[in-house]
């Protein structure tokens, strides 16, 4: 795990022993690809944003067994008018 932190990520020794049992322990087993390399974190969209309104109109419509893009149209219909 170190030479990764020290080849791959460029992180100094000095940098490495800073690192805090939760940072390490957050390394090693967070998420990794095919090769083994740890897959980037992927980001969430911010609640009250258009996309985050989105994704929750999808998955209420997919439980419910509405058309997504129906419930999809809606939604930005209403964003723009109250945004």
């Amino acid at each position: 795990m170190y030479a990764t932190l020290l080849n791959h990520y460029h992180l100094t020794l000095p940098e490495i022993r800073r690192l805090t049992d939760r940072q390490i322990v957050d390394l090693y087993f967070h998420p990794r690809d095919d090769n083994g390399a740890i897959r980037p974190v992927e980001q969430q969209p911010q609640p009250g944003s258009l996309e985050f309104e989105l994704q929750e109109a999808r998955i209420v419509a997919r439980r419910l067994g509405v058309d997504p893009q129906v419930v999809e149209e809606k939604v930005r219909a209403r964003w723009w008018t109250t945004h």
